[in-house]
């Protein structure tokens, strides 16, 4: 698989590719399309939102997305052995306040520059950012991104993105995670089509599918959203929800890495379940 070079929209050579072209088409186009159905507000809505959609909410939705989907690659990998679990390369830490998250390259190679790394978020993001005019040098610095949130961890300052109060999403950013993953999994799990070819997309590249979705968005919220912002709300919301173990009746079919963490101590969802 190659690498995308950061800062270029060039199309990199995808895992899925040539065999599963049709099936990730068509996840992309359901994530986007659905999301933003989803976070359209009609003119005469109860909140009295500005009609149509807002740009940092749906970019920051789609980072939530990549960072979740994030956990569920890397749980797939490191269960079906395509690269198993090294060391402190995944990892859990629990808070006094009995609260999980997760941490190391298993699941950050999926978000941002790394040894490891092969098409991450940061990359889309930047080809995207880029393009529509900001130099390279500019770009949000992941480095900085991490560290406030890992140093956040167990605080309440923790999953607060540091952007202006003008371009803040409407939500916060776990509340947003819980109202769009719904949609999300229809659009990643589903089969393509028969009259398509069916098949579906393997787990282990949902968050290339949301990656993909997130530089789409980007450009096309572009003339509303400052585009290097766009990408820091993005990317940090995508941090934070990597890093957090989903519970409760609401989880479901959320998967904790606890089995990738710690061997197979409970069976695969059906979704995760790697085709042949």
């Amino acid at each position: 698989m190659s690498q995308s070079v950061p800062g270029s929209l060039a199309t990199p050579r995808y895992p899925w590719s040539p065999a599963g072209d049709i099936a990730a088409n068509c996840a992309i186009g359901a994530l986007r399309i659905n999301l933003q159905r989803q976070l359209t507000f009609a003119p005469d809505n109860a909140a009295g939102l500005r009609p149509g959609i807002n740009a940092p909410t749906i970019m920051a939705a789609i980072g939530a997305i990549t960072g979740y989907a994030s956990q569920i690659a890397a749980a797939a990998c490191v269960l079906s052995r395509t690269h198993p679990r090294q060391g402190n390369d995944l990892f859990k830490i629990q808070t006094t306040n009995g609260e999980t998250f997760y941490f190391g390259d298993q699941i950050n190679k999926y978000l941002i520059p790394d040894p490891q790394a092969t098409l991450p978020l940061y990359g889309f993001l930047a080809g995207a950012a880029v393009s529509r005019g900001v130099p390279a040098a500019e770009l949000p610095d992941y480095r900085v991104i991490m560290r406030r949130q890992t140093k956040n961890v167990g605080t309440p300052q923790f999953g607060t993105l540091e952007v202006p109060p003008e371009h803040a999403p409407l939500l916060p950013t776990r509340q947003l995670f819980d109202l769009v993953w719904p949609t999300a999994i229809r659009a990643l799990g589903e089969a393509a089509p028969e009259a398509a070819g069916g098949g579906k997309v393997d787990p282990r590249h949902w968050p290339f599918i949301a990656s993909i979705v997130a530089q789409q968005l980007l450009i096309e919220t572009s003339s509303v959203m400052p585009p290097k912002l766009a990408m820091s709300v993005a990317l940090e919301s995508a941090v934070v929800i990597s890093k957090i173990q989903m519970t409760g009746p609401d989880a479901s079919p959320l998967v904790p890495l606890d089995a990738a963490l710690f061997g197979p101590g409970t069976p695969l969802p059906s979704f995760m379940k790697q085709p042949g």
